[in-house]
């Protein structure tokens, strides 16, 4: 049953569409780690600012043992694996609602990781944070960080444009809270702590309770 407007699916990058994460996996190659996990639960825990959070991100990088290029980056990122069952869990919603459902992604992961998976998926609507390079495109730290007020702005930007009629969202961490707060259908991803609709392993079954929840709210709200 086809709704009026379109449907909005909002996916997180890194534990929702792919295991690894960008910045740790930036963080490891660049020997970078083990400070960089320091200064983040300092500022999970409010004991620095955002801005002190990224400053510090820029020196550990600038002073780093190992430095990376652009080039280097862009060949690491466009590397990844996805979760078993989300490559057929794509197919099948595109299969099933076409131009009727909406898919983005709005994540803290780099821009180079978030290209290359939306365009592995043909996602139109992708937000991320941007690394920073200096003259001789080393990497020198994050130009803009992608927190979670900002992935609820992005959220907010997509529920104007596309005025949807049903809204979901799927994520891993407290960082996507503020998108699912204005979700009809909130999906977690092996987190109980979420609180979603629905928590779940695998993407096998995200399919088969999508197609429920989907029918069921597009009959309600019709």
């Amino acid at each position: 049953m086809k709704a009026t407007n379109p449907i909005l699916l909002v996916l997180d990058l890194d534990g929702t569409i792919v295991p690894q994460n960008a910045v740790r996996h930036l963080n490891d190659i660049t020997n970078t780690a083990e400070k960089n996990n320091k200064t983040f639960e300092k500022f999970m825990k409010g004991e620095i600012t955002k801005e002190e959070y990224i400053n510090h991100l820029k020196i550990y990088y600038k002073n780093s043992p190992n430095p990376l290029t652009k080039k280097d980056v862009e060949k690491i990122m466009k590397k990844f694996s996805v979760y078993e069952g989300f490559s057929k869990f794509i197919q099948k919603m595109k299969s099933l609602y076409g131009n009727n459902i909406i898919f983005a992604i709005v994540s803290s992961s780099v821009k180079e990781r978030v290209e290359a998976v939306a365009k592995t998926y043909d996602i139109k609507e992708f937000y991320y944070s941007t690394l920073s390079y200096d003259s001789s495109n080393k990497l020198i730290g994050f130009e803009k960080f992608l927190f979670p007020e900002d992935k609820e702005k992005y959220l907010l930007e997509l529920i104007k444009k596309y005025s949807p009629s049903l809204i979901i969202v799927i994520g891993d961490s407290e960082w996507d809270k503020p998108m699912m707060k204005h979700a009809h259908i909130t999906i977690s991803i092996d987190n109980h702590d979420l609180e979603a609709h629905h928590t779940i392993y695998h993407y096998d079954e995200l399919t088969n309770i999508l197609i429920k929840e989907i029918e069921k709210r597009i009959k309600i709200h019709k």
